[in-house]
């Protein structure tokens, strides 16, 4: 899906402008979710490859607080 001249790259914009959603769920408190937490970070910094990934492709992310 994410590839060259498709999503990005020349004349790659065909998933421009579309919406896309990410639907996480945790199975551990929200402390253990960030700095010095079991898991070490926060899911706003697990979630940065997907961000990276709309945003070069032009895709508008929906997000919830």
């Amino acid at each position: 899906m994410l590839q060259s001249e498709w999503t990005h790259g020349l004349g790659g914009r065909k998933l421009k402008g579309k919406e896309m959603t990410v639907a996480i769920t945790a199975g551990d408190d929200a402390s253990a979710y960030e700095a010095g937490g079991v898991h070490q970070y926060a899911h706003s910094e697990l979630l940065r490859p997907f961000q990276t990934t709309v945003n070069g492709a032009g895709i508008r992310c929906c997000t919830s607080p």
